[in-house]
């Protein structure tokens, strides 16, 4: 095979340095290789020629780069990188990773733990790379991607203060937290840094009440933007997604999740569980192209989650201070099943002027309190007219439209209805209803 072969080399190995013409052709012409395992681990850097090489860093953490030509890169033991000039795109080939742009071929890649192309660094997880994403997020420093292999990962993950992109690639990479575990836990301190996962299938557990969670965001983690992308969330006991804001914590500052499903979370009887939670949260949000699906028909109303979608500006008890809604985007989400509490729920907000909907289809909803879509402890002007809101149909109250509450402060308000039944409820101050 090679005509051009070096092994056993403990130190670095340069082969660009070297006037070498090969033979042209598709077949591996160089072979470059370092520490056998009996001269001991040499942590070494292999560079490769024009041609087609193949690079083997076998002991050490190495660092591997093929150059030009189509390569094969083998870090062996250790943790190991592979470096690209350009910017490159990974693909699972199948047991290895396919690593390809430009004028630097296209390579096949296993036992490498780290790609460092002109983007950044992507560490790997499968195909000879990190075994766990866990190790992977430890190896990891801000504004790493970490790129999983297909497969079923048993582990509760924290991200603890680094931002991170956690990113499938492919379908089918299912996160299944162990028993009495959260699934994702993002706490530390982000200080405004972002997290994104993409493509994820996220199991959750039962755990207890107030835990079992698919993404939990802690008081005080202060993540600048939470990024959800054609995930999955199922199986969360007590949420899908808690973004806990507390009474005066910043948890992040916006939320976006598109392009998802919820289904079977916010069964365990927790009080307040629900498929998406933001709570003490008066930051941006975006819930877009989402699909929640809640209990199936004789559940019963105790193992239901609270709620679909709940945005709490305060918890109970609400003061005078009560924060104003950020600006909230509500597009192409449907909402069906049981629930027992509400579908879509707003609470605590001294106005909610930010909040637009222009897609929320509730026809499937069906919950034990009656309303599916409800506001309680608004100080500022209602006007769900201008809300794109599908309700169900018939002659019993489907929205329920509530005001200023006592510990607020009594406030002079105006309540607009929608098209539908509704429920409106001034409560302190001077207020105009319009049904």
């Amino acid at each position: 095979g090679p005509v051009f072969n070096f092994d056993g080399i403990l130190g670095d190995i340069d082969a660009s340095t070297y006037s070498v013409v090969l033979p042209t052709g598709t077949v591996i012409q160089t072979e470059l290789q370092g520490d056998k395992p009996t001269q001991g681990a040499s942590d070494q850097s292999i560079t490769g020629t024009a041609s087609n090489d193949r690079l083997n860093g076998k002991e050490g953490n190495d660092t591997l780069e093929g150059g030009g030509g189509n390569d094969n890169l083998d870090g062996g033991a250790g943790v190991d990188t592979a470096v690209y000039a350009g910017t490159v795109t990974i693909t699972d080939a199948g047991g290895t990773w396919s690593v390809g742009g430009g004028a630097e071929g296209s390579d096949s890649v296993s036992n490498v733990e780290i790609v460092q192309d002109a983007t950044g660094r992507t560490l790997l997880v499968g195909n000879g790379g990190f075994t766990t994403i866990q190790e992977a997020i430890d190896a990891a420093i801000d504004g790493d991607t970490i790129l999983v292999e297909a497969g079923t990962y048993g582990e509760a993950l924290l991200l603890d203060g680094k931002s991170l992109t956690l990113e499938a690639a492919e379908a089918g990479v299912i996160v299944e937290a162990p028993d009495g575990t959260n699934t994702i836990t993002l706490s530390g301190n982000f200080e405004g840094g972002s997290v994104t996962i993409l493509g994820l299938e996220i199991r959750g557990t039962a755990a207890s009440p107030n835990q079992g969670m698919g993404v939990n965001v802690a008081e005080n983690a202060n993540v600048g933007i939470l990024t959800l992308d054609g995930v999955t969330i199922r199986d969360a006991g007590a949420y899908g997604v808690f973004v806990n804001g507390g009474t005066a914590a910043e948890a992040a500052g916006t939320v976006i999740i598109t392009n998802s499903a919820f289904e079977n979370n916010g069964y365990n009887g927790a009080s307040g569980s629900a498929h998406i939670k933001l709570w003490g949260f008066d930051g941006a949000a975006t819930i877009q192209n989402v699909t929640i699906t809640g209990s199936p028909e004789g559940t019963d109303p105790a193992d239901r989650p609270d709620y679909g979608i709940e945005l709490t500006g305060v918890p109970n008890p609400a003061g005078p201070l009560s924060p104003v809604m950020g600006d909230v985007t509500i597009d192409n989400v449907t909402i069906t099943g049981l629930l027992e509490k509400n579908a879509f729920a707003v609470w605590n907000y001294a106005n909610v002027d930010g909040l637009e909907i222009s897609g929320l289809d509730l026809t499937g909803a069906v919950t034990s309190w009656g309303p599916v879509f409800n506001f309680d402890g608004i100080l500022g002007d209602i006007d769900a007219s201008t809300y794109s809101v599908v309700l169900p149909t018939g002659t019993v109250i489907q929205t329920e439209l509530q005001g200023d509450k006592p510990t607020q402060g009594a406030s002079d308000q105006s309540i607009t209805g929608t098209a539908s039944n509704d429920r409106l409820n001034g409560k302190e101050g001077n207020d105009t209803l319009e049904g």
